[in-house]
């Protein structure tokens, strides 16, 4: 099974080989893909309830890793893994990484209260109750995670570190998703005084490199600034300039930049434009005089439709994302950056399309990954 459905794919990918060697790349970064347990359950149909998801995942993580990959990141959510004070369960991110480890593909254990994937803040709801109700006069307060949630946060990061700081199959750590962003459904970012104390626990505990990510504006839109003038009183464009500003003063080795081509958010449509290539460049380029190493922590996989409705099924019947831009969007994204590695985004919409005979996005995938 495992053979024909690579047969499949390498027939399927080789347009895609001719393309990129038409294009003139040469010396590529090492190409790596995201992927959720969690997540990959829940577009499957499964019932979306942590860990006991079932086995779609464990398909579907087999198939990514026998595309080669060169790392698979893995966000470990905290809701999942402790739903019960001060009881954690490993079992399942424990299988996921023995399996990368069957494949020689080595992981980015991603650990903190916000890891990829919607609704991006997992807080577990025995401590839901810790945090203050939101006050009208008091808005800004809300929309930080800091004291209410700090000693079971520090906890579970401490239990997290203790069981994987050190192991040989980890290739670094990465501490908290986009941390300083206003996301999820309540725009939640970490206050930075917790954040650096998960950084200096992570030090204490592990030997590992760290890593974090940040936002590159190419997905805000008018909308976006509305928000930011009503929670922060600052435009999106201030807020980007204090993110990265305190983003680089982190003691991590890795910060990583997320890049999308065009698709549609909570706060409206947005697509990259010819200023933003120049913008993020700079943002490259500030995180390597910071003394970090620069990488592009999700490149764009997927569509994000407007109203969030996508199509498995036809390649081309995704009006914010085709297979053929994908593959184009990363051809012009490592044309213009110099950064050493790229994950790719989007794997659990792929897979579900697999599942529904649609491998034109995963063979582009197999296209990016495998040849190294």
């Amino acid at each position: 099974m495992k053979n024909s459905f690579l047969f499949v794919l390498v027939v399927a990918s080789l347009c895609c080989i001719t393309s990129c060697e038409a294009s003139g790349i040469q010396q590529r970064p090492s190409v790596g893909v995201s992927f959720s347990l969690y997540t990959a359950g829940y577009l499957s149909g499964e019932k979306f309830n942590g860990p006991g998801v079932g086995p779609k995942w464990r398909e579907g993580l087999k198939k990514l890793l026998s595309l080669h990959p060169a790392v698979v990141r893995l966000p470990m959510q905290w809701d999942q893994v402790e739903q019960t004070k001060g009881r954690y369960d490993w079992r399942e991110i424990d299988e996921a990484i023995a399996l990368c480890k069957q494949y020689g593909v080595p992981v980015i254990l991603c650990i903190g209260v916000k890891t990829p994937r919607p609704p991006e803040v997992y807080i577990p709801n025995i401590y839901q109750s810790l945090l203050p109700p939101p006050k009208p006069d008091r808005l800004i307060e809300s929309a930080y995670l800091g004291e209410a949630i700090r000693k079971p946060l520090l906890a579970y990061v401490a239990a997290a570190l203790r069981r994987y700081g050190n192991d040989a199959r980890i290739a670094r750590l990465q501490i908290e998703n986009e941390p300083l962003e206003h996301t999820g459904p309540k725009l939640q970012a970490i206050r930075l005084s917790l954040l650096n104390e998960e950084i200096a626990l992570a030090h204490k505990l592990s030997r590992k490199p760290l890593a974090t990510t940040m936002g590159t504006g190419v997905t805000d839109t008018p909308g976006a600034d509305q928000v930011y003038q009503f929670f922060l009183k600052k435009t999106a464009k201030q807020f980007r300039a204090d993110e990265q500003a305190k983003i680089l003063k982190l003691n991590v080795d890795y910060v990583g930049i997320n890049l999308y081509r065009k698709g549609h958010s909570g706060a409206g449509a947005f697509e990259m434009k010819p200023e933003h290539w120049t913008e993020i460049k700079q943002t490259v380029a500030a995180i390597r005089r910071a003394g970090k190493k620069p990488f592009i922590a999700e490149l764009q996989g997927e569509p994000w439709n407007e109203g969030g409705k996508m199509n498995h099924r036809d390649p081309n019947g995704n009006p914010t994302l085709t297979p053929e831009q994908y593959r184009q969007f990363f051809i012009q994204a490592t044309a213009q950056l110099d950064v050493k590695e790229v994950l790719l985004w989007g794997m659990e919409f792929q897979l579900t399309c697999a599942q529904q005979k649609n491998l034109a996005w995963l063979s582009v995938t197999h296209d990016l990954t495998g040849r190294r």
